[in-house]
């Protein structure tokens, strides 16, 4: 007898173990289309939202400009600030308008470091702005000379200390019983302290230069980025950061427009 050899039996699998068909390729390339379609239609949407936000700005009568890229890096030669005693010159009269020329440019000076950045809006008053810095830069000054003045005519009129300017006022009669003076009755201190104060007050940063003092250097955008060439305006819009960065402190000329209005 002869023994049929036996069959091999099937080997059963699990379907977790069974090998998916692979798509058809024109399957795969249809889904690919459709995500590439939905790609577009998002982006196209995103623009529709951006062009409907700024048109509703320019309703309201703002602007929205887009700026180009910043860096805290800054070329050296974009690097500029404008002495303190020539930006208030004519009571800041450089606030007067926001257009720049080569000349507004040619005042401001190479520099590695600043010490304030002048943030504004063109919008506001330049009195304004004059009366801010005056305040934040002569306040301090002003206000111990002024004392310095009161202790040096005291001094004068004190016959105790120097003694040679005389007590009483003009149109009174000359104080012989000094027992009852009081010190305020004398007019000395009443003109001079007023007189100084408002001089340094609003000058200065022009005394500080006319006596030849070192004074600070600032930016402001007119004079330290150069309005008359597009290419050197770009360049140092492109590097305000820069500017920020390399400024000791930030001065902001707040006003009701500061935020909407740059």
């Amino acid at each position: 007898l002869f023994r049929s050899p036996k069959a091999k039996s099937p080997t059963m699998t699990s379907g977790c173990d069974e090998i998916s068909p692979e798509k058809p390729e024109d399957e795969a390339e249809a889904e690919e289309a459709e995500a590439e379609e939905e790609k577009e239609e998002a982006e196209e949407e995103e623009k529709e939202k951006a062009e409907e936000k700024e048109e509703d700005n320019e309703e309201d009568g703002m602007k929205v400009v887009k700026l180009p890229t910043m860096s805290l890096d800054i070329d050296a030669d974009v690097l500029r600030g404008v002495p303190l005693n020539v930006l208030m010159a004519g009571h800041a009269n450089v606030f007067s308008t926001s257009a720049g020329s080569q000349m507004d440019y040619t005042k401001s000076v190479c520099t590695s470091k600043l010490d304030d950045f002048v943030s504004h809006d063109w919008g506001s008053a330049r009195i304004e702005k004059f009366m801010t810095l005056c305040m934040v830069h002569n306040g301090v000054a002003a206000s111990i000379l002024s004392m310095l003045a009161a202790f040096v005519t005291h001094a004068l009129q004190s016959k105790i200390f120097i003694g040679v300017l005389p007590y009483s006022r003009p149109y009174n009669p000359a104080v012989t019983d000094l027992s009852n003076y009081r010190m305020h009755f004398g007019i000395w201190a009443q003109v001079l302290c007023p007189v100084v104060f408002t001089c340094v007050y609003f000058y200065g940063q022009q005394l500080r230069g006319f006596l030849g003092l070192s004074t600070k250097l600032v930016f402001l955008d007119k004079m330290c980025i150069h309005q008359a060439d597009k290419h050197q305006k770009m360049k140092g819009i492109r590097q305000l950061a820069g500017f920020l960065d390399k400024s000791d402190r930030l001065v902001v000329c707040w006003s009701k427009r500061y935020f909407t209005r740059l």
